[in-house]
């Protein structure tokens, strides 16, 4: 099968098409009413953008009908049914076509049932038809959270504490050829050789995930400690630590490990991931653990993340097994951009067996003044920043800056 604009000249059989199968599932109609409907069918046609599935004998097989965000109508050939046609050409609706509402006849239930499996839920209902008919009308749409944010608001569902996303996480942690989750081990070397080059015996590493970091710095002389709200890492970084290392599973702003350090990093860009509000309790913690004299050493992204990130939305099928989710979903992304605080919005709604899980991830940026302006608030008395440490990334962005902060 493949897609197939028709065109007036396929109108004869997209209609024979639709009363074969309008008389297999929709048993409330009369022959009357198949007739009257059959007769205006040219005209819907024409007010719709039509979209079909072809067989390689020529034969249209299934055909659907959308007008901006809403599916006007869907119909599989009898001979086709349940062989995913109708699925497919939703899919395509959706993500191609932006698709995110449909009317359905009450009185057609398989219809219905269908829609509701593929994530739609029921927003209202109507007594009569378009036509003034008395079929009564479900208007379905998909459950989704797809405005703007409101700056740093938190989404239902949270990505770095998702159980199945924690594991594709680790994953990504461990892939060496992706800088997704964490940097490349050439990457990783060279900042542990920056980190070498200022930090003081006891380390503190926030966000330690599955101890790419701590394990090197332990092996160097370094007494660390690692804290991550990512279980599965831990678990991960404890069966395979060589020692050295004291790993806490928490959360490092509501459960700051307790103790003194002499230095504490916080490594790919994890401060930008927080509000205003929770940075600066997170910077009053390390300001506290910190001796004096110890070192805060992190990194956050400069003004030239604008360059490669865009504010955009896109929508795409999975069938499954992979980082969103373990079975066939449907994933809509949008980045929203907030220039005037210098923040990215990267919201995410995982529709899955007739649910939708909604996540945002935020990103603030920074300029040199900015992020040196935080931390003096926060006491530090003296900020370096660094912009020569790394050479690229193939996830995100080469614009971070490299900061150690002095208390």
């Amino acid at each position: 099968m493949h897609l197939y604009k028709p065109t007036e000249n396929d109108y004869a059989e997209l209609t024979r098409l639709w009363e074969a199968s309008v008389r297999a599932t929709h048993a409330f109609l009369s022959d009357a009413d198949i007739v009257e409907i059959r007769g205006q069918l040219g005209g819907y046609f024409g007010g719709v953008e039509l979209l079909a599935l072809k067989g390689g004998d020529g034969r249209i097989a299934a055909f659907m009908g959308t007008d901006g965000n809403k599916l006007e109508m869907l119909f599989v050939h009898p001979d086709f049914f349940r062989q995913g046609l109708g699925k497919q050409l939703l899919n395509h609706a959706i993500c191609e076509l932006g698709v995110t509402g449909v009317d359905v006849n009450e009185d057609n239930p398989g219809a219905a049932e269908f829609y509701r499996r593929c994530g739609f839920v029921e927003n209202g209902r109507d007594e009569l038809d378009s036509a003034g008919r008395p079929f009564p009308i479900l208007h379905l749409r998909l459950p989704i959270n797809d405005g703007r944010p409101e700056l740093f608001a938190a989404s239902e569902c949270n990505i770095w504490r998702d159980p199945y996303i924690q594991e594709q996480m680790l994953k990504c942690h461990l892939d060496p050829d992706s800088d997704a989750a964490s940097r490349s081990p050439a990457s990783i070397g060279r900042t542990i050789e920056f980190i070498a080059g200022e930090a003081g015996h006891r380390l503190l590493d926030l966000g330690c995930g599955p101890g790419l970091y701590t394990e090197r710095l332990a092996a160097k002389g370094y007494q660390v400690t690692g804290i991550d709200f990512n279980r599965k890492a831990i678990e991960y970084a404890e069966k395979h630590s060589a020692g050295g290392v004291t790993y806490l599973h928490g959360d490092y702003i509501k459960s700051f490990p307790a103790g003194e350090f002499d230095s504490i990093i916080m490594i790919y860009c994890d401060m930008g991931t927080h509000s205003p509000a929770s940075r600066d309790q997170l910077l009053r913690h390390c300001h506290r653990a910190l001796a004096p004299g110890g070192k805060l050493i992190f990194d956050v992204f400069g003004t030239g993340i604008t360059r490669d990130k865009h504010e955009g939305k896109s929508w795409s099928h999975s069938a499954g097994a992979d980082f969103w989710a373990e079975s066939e979903y449907l994933l809509l992304q949008q980045t929203f951009h907030y220039p005037a605080e210098r923040v990215y919005a990267y919201q995410y709604n995982l529709i899955q067996q007739g649910r939708t899980k909604h996540f945002i991830v935020w990103e603030q940026y920074y300029t040199e003044e900015a992020i040196t302006e935080v931390l003096r608030n926060a006491g530090f008395r003296q900020v370096t920043i660094r912009r020569d440490i790394l050479e690229g990334n193939n996830f995100t962005s080469n614009a971070e800056m490299f900061i150690v902060a002095v208390k």
